[in-house]
């Protein structure tokens, strides 16, 4: 037999190799799934609480700000499913300290968190690494909207031009203040 002739060496060197391969295609391929996941849960985690926080301020009842992150949570996948909302919170949030309490003096903000995990029997299943014994993943996104103090100055034009004007700008500026103090926010400066 010459030197120079192993053939078949090649084919014993794949067989020890394939699973790293394979490996390393479980590492790439879900991992990447899983981030992508993990930022589909927090977008959806911040478009429903949103939602929330607008349904909230439009109606000032909490069950409608859950039904409507209810209602985006159902409008968007995270991986091949939908997510489950966890929990939507209303409390106040601290634009200072950038945190936010259940417990604040006032409600100007909404928390939403969002998940697909093993807790509520609905885990990201994955793709290669269950030939390495990892069948599902957990990922969540939690999402705060707030919305900031409103700060409001009228200023009506009383020059001759605008002479005629005045009587609707009157009745437009009351209808606006009406509007203020029906639907208050902590904080407001007129």
């Amino acid at each position: 037999m010459a030197r120079g002739s192993r053939r078949g060496n090649y084919m014993m060197t794949m067989g020890f190799f394939l699973p790293v391969l394979i490996g390393f295609a479980a590492l790439s391929v879900d991992i990447s799934y899983i981030n992508m996941a993990r930022t589909q849960a927090q977008n959806v985690a911040d478009a429903a609480s949103h939602a929330a926080f607008v349904a909230y301020r439009a109606t000032g009842t909490t069950s409608a700000g859950d039904a409507a992150a209810n209602f985006v949570l159902s409008a968007n996948r995270v991986g091949d499913g939908t997510a489950t909302l966890d929990s939507v919170d209303y409390g106040e949030w601290d634009f200072d300290t950038r945190s936010f309490s259940i417990s604040g003096s006032y409600i100007n903000a909404a928390r939403a968190t969002v998940s697909r995990k093993q807790s509520n029997s609905n885990q990201l299943d994955l793709f290669f690494a269950p030939i390495l014994g990892h069948n599902h993943a957990d990922v969540e996104g939690q999402g705060v909207s707030a919305g900031r103090t409103r700060q409001v100055m009228i200023i009506t034009d009383v020059s001759g031009s605008f002479a005629s004007h005045i009587g609707s700008a009157r009745t437009a500026n009351i209808a606006f203040l009406d509007f203020m103090e029906a639907n208050p926010f902590p904080g407001d400066l007129l």
